[in-house]
């Protein structure tokens, strides 16, 4: 009889116990799932400058280009981009642009630069001057899904110019 009695108390603390996991799990949140992308932000700035070259292709000199305008553009796999003119200060800087993506698996981000104008005549074959960051970089900056990064390349761009001879 104290057998039978036992089994039960122990049966109906069992019932008590799965009763109360269901109605506990019912209750907690359920986890939020981590989104499928990285949060990518890049922060742009171009470099200018003038190359001096002999006529056999030899560098004379550099020397930072003022008061040019750079087009820089910073461009996701999939179309997504943001595009700035600046112009370039007195050591041949453009102010930093920034531009933020959700980047998803094997999308890179690629920033370009060039000259457009130098003291308001325009270029033409300017050029490019590129940085590139492939899924790769983004995976191991932000660590994994759902985490972020920032990239701060300066974009090095030229134009050149022939010089004579100096003696």
């Amino acid at each position: 009889m104290r057998g039978c009695k036992l089994r039960r108390y122990v049966f109906v603390l069992c019932v008590c116990v799965m009763f109360l996991g269901v109605v506990l799990t019912g209750c907690l949140p359920e986890p939020e799932p981590k989104p499928e992308y990285i949060t990518v932000t890049v922060q742009a700035r171009a470099n200018a400058n003038i190359r001096y070259k002999r006529y056999d292709g030899s560098l004379v000199s550099t020397e930072p280009l003022a008061g040019a305008t750079v087009r820089i553009e910073i461009w996701k796999a999939g179309g997504e981009n943001a595009i700035f003119n600046r112009e370039t200060d007195s050591g041949g800087l453009t102010e930093m642009v920034a531009a933020t993506f959700n980047v998803y698996k094997e999308q890179p981000v690629d920033v370009i630069a060039w000259i457009t104008a130098i003291k308001g005549e325009k270029v033409s074959g300017s050029p490019i001057g590129k940085a590139k960051f492939t899924w790769q970089d983004i995976w191991w900056a932000a660590g994994g899904f759902g985490e972020s990064c920032t990239f701060s390349p300066t974009i090095y761009v030229y134009t050149d110019v022939l010089r004579e001879e100096e003696t």
